[in-house]
């Protein structure tokens, strides 16, 4: 599928996030491991960090629901097959999420693609966890989602197997 979502901005000069803040710049993270389809751990500067994606939800793995190993999978082989990885904050979201672990939330650049809406678009991810309708490339994700669900891809066709 040809990617035609959001384009990466490498005029942005904006820090990702300056005191706890998202600030909407990039960060250059290196790869470690995929914990599923919508969260990895990556090298952020000296730490290893749990990044999860903004606004989409893969199936899940603990739960065993239908294509949560494919998304998994999927999102294993695109960044360890990637030659460069950013890390995208939002003026309009939080940096970190409220669980125990404390994720870092971020849009997340796989070689000049935004990952988020490509899983969307794959039909592997739906939107979820909208806070604010002010979030970068919302718009853009609900056009994915929507197209999706009318090519019938993935976990919005009429087969779910695994």
């Amino acid at each position: 599928m040809k990617y035609d979502g959001p384009k990466f901005d490498p005029n942005n000069n904006l820090p990702f996030c300056l005191n706890n803040t998202p600030c909407g710049g990039y960060l250059k993270v290196e790869y470690l491991n995929t914990i599923d389809g919508d969260t990895a751990y990556f090298k952020v500067g000296s730490s290893s960090e749990s990044v999860r994606f903004y606004l989409i939800n893969t199936p899940e793995t603990y739960k065993n629901e239908p294509f949560a190993n494919y998304a998994k999978a999927y999102t294993k082989k695109v960044l360890e097959n990637a030659k460069e990885i950013y890390i995208q904050s939002d003026v309009n979201n939080l940096l970190r999420d409220n669980t125990e672990s404390r994720r870092i939330l971020a849009w997340l650049w796989v070689d000049g693609e935004l990952f988020n809406y490509h899983l969307v678009r794959c039909g592997l991810a739906t939107i979820k966890y909208v806070l604010n309708e002010d979030v970068l490339y919302l718009k853009e994700l609900r056009k994915a989602y929507d197209e999706a669900v009318k090519d019938k891809i993935n976990i919005h066709g009429s087969t779910h197997e695994d």
